[in-house]
């Protein structure tokens, strides 16, 4: 069996998530897909907590001292890493992983 290149190891690793045993075991790896606590920043999880809360996107801004923009960033890419739709779906998922 021909080892994989470490390169290309590393690079599934980090783009998959993390993978369970050694490059030479590579007829038992398996992929264990990241959670949704390691996809999101501190700062996006605060983000989601306060929506999760009832607040808009104005009332972050001024209760975390950013701008508008970047609360929507933020609630963007916290969607993305939940693999949310909309607002009301990124807190559904955030709820159902104990993350609010």
């Amino acid at each position: 069996m021909v080892a994989p290149d470490p390169a290309t190891y590393s690079l599934q690793e980090s783009t998959v998530g993390h993978i369970a045993g050694s490059p030479g075991q590579i007829g038992e790896l398996s992929v264990v897909p990241p959670s949704p606590t390691t996809l999101l920043s501190q700062r996006q999880l605060l983000v989601v907590q306060l929506l999760a809360m009832g607040m808009s996107t104005t009332q972050i801004a001024a209760a975390m001292s950013i701008s508008v923009n970047t609360v929507r960033t933020r609630v963007r890419r916290a969607m993305r890493a939940l693999g949310a739709d909309d607002r009301p779906g990124a807190v559904k998922l955030a709820r159902d992983h104990g993350l609010v």
